[in-house]
């Protein structure tokens, strides 16, 4: 996964641009498909989608590896988080106005001890890391931006394992890993 480049104010609000006319396209067909010439746009990135109503969560999809480049994956997440969440019924047309989208693009992931929670959450930097863990049944993320909704490490840690489906004890073969991102979004 490459580092995170440094995008300019202007590629962000171009970057939430792409992915407003992509959901407005698609009630919209007449229109040509939008495109978008992004200085990072053919980079290799993983990025999250965030849609956002009253400042509540109404879809978010993206990925972890990335196999786009950028502009497409926006596109394409921007469509998934709005019509393919499972948490959430499809986006009408009525509701785009009131949304509001936010883009994560995400950079290395660096192993964290996952051997026991203490081991974890001594190696996590609240606030600032976003976290995967993983075994072989199961996988679960949280964006930095997280932190917002949960700064209390033990109940970050807590809700990411129940997100990814772990009982009570600890999984015995988890592994986790650390990522930063540069996430930006509309006012």
């Amino acid at each position: 996964m490459p580092q995170l480049p440094s995008i300019e104010a202007a590629e962000q609000a171009a970057m939430l641009a792409l992915a407003r006319a992509t959901l407005q396209h698609h009630w919209q067909r007449q229109e040509p498909a939008p495109t978008a010439v992004l200085p990072h746009g053919q980079l290799l990135l993983p990025c999250f989608v965030t849609l956002q109503k009253a400042g509540q969560l109404r879809g978010c999809i993206g990925c972890l590896e990335a196999r786009m480049p950028l502009a497409q994956a926006i596109a394409y997440f921007s469509l998934a988080a709005a019509f393919s969440d499972p948490r959430f019924a499809p986006l009408s047309q009525d509701e785009l106005p009131q949304i509001r989208i936010h883009l994560s693009l995400l950079g290395s992931m660096t192993p964290l001890p996952a051997h026991s929670r203490a081991a974890l959450l001594a190696a996590l930097t609240p606030g600032e890391d976003g976290l995967k863990l993983q075994d072989p049944q199961h996988q679960a993320t949280f964006l930095p931006s997280v932190w917002e909704q949960l700064p209390n490490p033990e109940e970050f840690v807590d809700q990411l394992l129940r997100k990814g489906g772990w009982s009570q004890h600890w999984p015995g073969q988890l592994q986790a890993w650390r990522y930063p991102s540069l996430s930006f979004g509309e006012d």
